[in-house]
């Protein structure tokens, strides 16, 4: 029997590892083949390399099945896609450089699909799938696939598969073998999975620290050491680490005012578990700093009591100088503020108060001005000035022109027919539009029944409620009108024979009777046209409609057209204002009417 030596000599340090002090020719197959799967095991559980871990399952699986090719094809991420990741026995350009699909025809996708194993004792008379050009070259001639399981929720690594190159029976001891070193490869898999996603979450931790300038220690509570990231030292001033570091020393650097504050937060983080506190600390350079401390601490339970008892403490250290800083120009910021905002707000009371006082005094006023307008003995009315539609009128209006007052509201004069003549409205609005206001303007109007009322009519434009209005207020002097033209039917009567009036007593009755008439109008006489004249002079004599008619032997209707033109021309309202208008301008009696051919 050849020693342990001569046998390990011209192998690698990996075959070595799998070699005992029993020499494998003594042992049976099955039970030599566990061993160097339990030894398999040990590398699967020990290496951080997966390609050595893989190649050096293919290498003892074609070792221990006696076949001469082997390899692992990992599935990629598209789920179809199998590359050649290791192997053993093939030629250059295939391992870390094939890729197949691993389709419904082909026995790879087959277990990858089922998760059991594939068998194809001989590829020449299979008829269920078809094979990569790469693998005939070969000389492949039987294959036997099993799938490498992924962990829980994830899709599986893939495939464990070995090639002979002469047709051969796999038997369940094979499959079963092939299987354990997949199942192994699978464990070694997410293991190296596991290492680095923690590696990586470490290190995505140290740089998000290093990014928010945050350093983190964790101390063992049991020897007070502690270990530290490098920017926790630089926080405490120090470029480069310490060689130790421990609680003792934390507190050396802590501000003694504030101690007290610290060993109070550490011990009661070692009943709740939650450490939160900040405080000021003397920086290796001497200035000084505020930091914020969080962490938490870990427990064990004392074998002999069950007692538990802190053990470990693991906290993050930030310097908040800047923050402080801010919150005390803030802080001073606000009290500024709220000093203004004290003046402000007294300023604000004061401005309260007299618009208080001013609306109060609008309100006493409105309520005022409602009030006489309601109580107003002339009409009164108030219209929008935007289209005159009417907002309200007093008792007054109602009673003198008969609209009730919710027949008024929300409609126009020419809804309400309330002018005589829409003419003289017009002139009214486009007047009152002109100068604001207007004072004492002979208006007629019309009441709901069809009466006439002569009016004086005064109008302002206001502001209410923000919108621009027309005030209205109408006086009624109609029986004036009445009175005046009652004396002037008298006048007419005595005028019947006017002779002995002097000019003087004329000029006065026709000054009284319009009062706005000047002397710079006598010309007038010369418009009428003859036969306006011929009835004015009969006027004059004191005739009347019939008698002006057989006079000139027209019919009545004539002559009221007549009179009905010469009062339009002249202005006049009747008889006597003719007769007045007519002395005012030296036509003192009438003349012969030229005989009627």
């Amino acid at each position: 029997m050849k020693s342990v030596s001569q046998k390990n000599s011209g192998q690698s340090d990996v075959e070595r590892a799998f070699v005992n002090n029993t020499d494998e020719a003594d042992r049976p197959a099955p039970l030599r083949q566990q061993t160097v799967l339990a030894q398999f095991g040990e590398l699967a559980l020990r290496s951080d390399n997966l390609d050595e871990i893989l190649t050096e399952a293919c290498r003892l699986v074609g070792e221990a099945l006696g076949t001469d090719l082997a390899k692992v094809m990992q599935l990629q991420a598209d789920g179809t896609s199998l590359s050649v990741r290791a192997g053993v026995g093939w030629n250059p350009g295939v391992v870390g450089a094939v890729t197949l699909k691993a389709t419904d025809d082909s026995s790879e996708g087959h277990a990858l699909r089922t998760g059991e194993p594939m068998i194809s004792p001989d590829i020449a008379t299979e008829t269920r799938f078809t094979y990569p050009p790469f693998l005939i070259a070969h000389g492949v001639k039987a294959v036997a696939n099993v799938a490498i399981i992924g962990a829980r929720g994830r899709p599986p690594f893939g495939v464990l598969q070995i090639g002979s190159r002469t047709p051969r029976q796999f038997t369940d001891a094979d499959t079963a073998l092939l299987r354990g070193y997949a199942n192994l490869l699978a464990a070694a898999v997410d293991r190296l999975r596991v290492i680095a996603d923690m590696r990586d979450e470490k290190a995505r931790f140290r740089l998000a620290l290093d990014a928010a300038e945050m350093g983190s220690w964790d101390l063992d509570l049991m020897d007070g050491s502690a270990r530290r990231s490098p920017w926790h030292d630089r926080i405490f001033g120090y470029p480069d680490p310490l060689p130790e570091w421990n609680l003792a020393t934390f507190l050396d650097h802590v501000l003694a005012e504030d101690r007290p504050t610290v060993q109070a937060a550490f011990l009661d983080a070692m009943t709740t578990g939650d450490l939160l506190f900040e405080c000021r600390i003397i920086r290796a350079d001497g200035a000084l700093r505020w930091i914020a401390v969080k962490g938490r601490a870990d427990f064990a339970e004392r074998p002999a009591t069950m007692d538990r008892i802190p053990v470990r403490m693991v906290s993050v250290v930030r310097d908040v100088t800047a923050n402080r800083q801010a919150q005390q120009l803030l802080r001073q910021h606000y009290e500024g503020i709220e000093a203004q905002a004290g003046e402000r707000t007294q300023a604000l009371a004061d401005a309260n108060r007299q618009v208080t006082r001013e609306i109060e005094e609008r309100e006493q006023s409105e309520a005022r001005f409602a009030a006489a307008f309601r109580l107003a003995p002339v009409p009164m009315m108030v219209s929008l000035l935007d289209g005159f539609r009417i907002l309200d009128v007093n008792e007054t209006f109602v009673d003198t022109l008969g609209h009730a007052a919710a027949d008024t509201i929300g409609r126009t004069a020419d809804d309400l027919k309330l002018w005589g003549e829409s003419a003289a409205r017009q002139r009214f609005q486009d007047d009152l539009r002109t100068t604001g206001r207007i004072r004492n303007q002979d208006v007629r109007l019309m009441t709901k029944t069809g009466w006439l009322l002569d009016c004086l009519a005064s109008a302002e434009i206001v502001t209410i409620a923000g919108e621009r209005c027309v005030l209205s207020v109408l006086q009624d002097i109609t029986e004036r009108k009445r009175s005046e033209a009652e004396l002037f039917e008298a006048i007419e009567a005595v005028m019947q024979d006017t002779s002995w009036f002097s000019r003087t007593i004329i000029e006065k009755l026709a000054h009284l009777r319009h009062p706005e008439r000047t002397e710079a109008s006598r010309t007038e006489l010369a418009d009428l046209t003859p036969r306006e004249r011929e009835v004015l002079a009969l006027l004059c004599k004191g005739m009347n409609g019939d008698g002006i008619a057989q006079a000139l032997g027209l019919s009545r209707n004539t002559v009221r057209n007549h009179l009905a033109t010469l009062y339009g021309k002249i202005g006049a309202h009747g008889r006597s204002d003719a007769i007045i208008w007519a002395r005012e301008r030296g036509f003192t009696g009438p003349t012969e009417r030229a005989s009627r051919p």
